[in-house]
């Protein structure tokens, strides 16, 4: 490429506006990542485009390319932004040292949830990808830790980290799908929708669907005697792995000697 920024203007060109007082803060990474967030935040994973931002942040969209190489890139810098915030979150939810394993990773989870959610429909640029970015090897090499010191076979200790995250996935995008389909609505709308459900099922013929029909409130009540959909099922995943664990047996008297 030729450096064509010491040439004198063209005649055709227009004269330049004068620059404003404030500056525009310099284009740089995190800049660019901030800016897709933003944006996720605001309007969804969809709306997503190197042009798009390129707008937000009033420049043109080759001048992103000087620093990120296309939008995998970016969506890998985006997840690894995510992880970073989990990071940061968990550090206010975590267990401590003396609560075991089960607990860290429940209140891990919990974190991932509350984040994620925080983001709109972020949860889409999670799936296919493996958080290897610095912020992901951090939260991985915590989470590998916690597991191998509380004894947990080495195969079981890389696998927990990645069925929770696909868990965890799942239900924010199976969440973030089922309110964006009544945009705008408050949750008093939600449970009025929920009712209506609830009241089709009751009314379906008893002979043929005793199962629904007596289950029907259940089914659409979202939690029973205070546990939630996502915390059963954290509880099922959790208590999977810890079914793979031999407990430690105490130690036994040594024989007494005859004499």
């Amino acid at each position: 490429m030729f450096d064509v920024t010491d040439l004198p203007p063209s005649p055709w060109g227009k004269k330049p506006r004068a620059a404003k007082a404030e500056s525009k803060p310099a284009l740089t990474r995190p800049a660019i990542v901030d800016a897709a967030l933003r944006i996720i935040d605001a309007e969804g994973m969809d709306a997503v485009s190197m042009r798009r931002i390129a707008q937000d942040l009033g420049t043109g969209a080759a001048s992103l390319y000087a620093h990120v190489a296309d939008k995998e890139e970016l969506m890998d810098l985006v997840v690894d932004q995510i992880m970073g915030e989990i990071v940061v979150n968990f550090g206010d939810q975590d267990p401590g040292a003396g609560a075991g394993w089960v607990e860290w990773v429940k209140a891990m989870a919990r974190t991932m949830l509350v984040t994620l959610l925080a983001h709109g429909d972020v949860a889409k640029a999670f799936v296919g990808r493996i958080p290897f970015g610095p912020q992901g090897l951090v939260a991985m090499e915590a989470h590998l830790a916690v597991l191998r010191e509380a004894g947990l076979p080495d195969f079981l200790s890389t696998f927990v980290g990645d069925l929770i995250s696909q868990f965890v996935t799942g239900y924010v995008l199976d969440e973030v799908g089922w309110r964006g389909r009544f945009p705008g609505a408050e949750e008093s709308d939600l449970v009025e929708h929920l009712t209506k459900l609830r009241d089709y099922l009751k009314s379906l013929p008893v002979d043929r669907f005793p199962n629904l029909v007596e289950m029907a409130g259940m089914l659409l009540s979202g939690e029973d005697d205070g546990l939630s959909r996502f915390e059963l099922g954290l509880e099922v995943i959790v208590r999977g792995f810890a079914s793979f664990v031999t407990p430690q047996q105490p130690p036994q008297d040594p024989p007494a000697q005859s004499a």
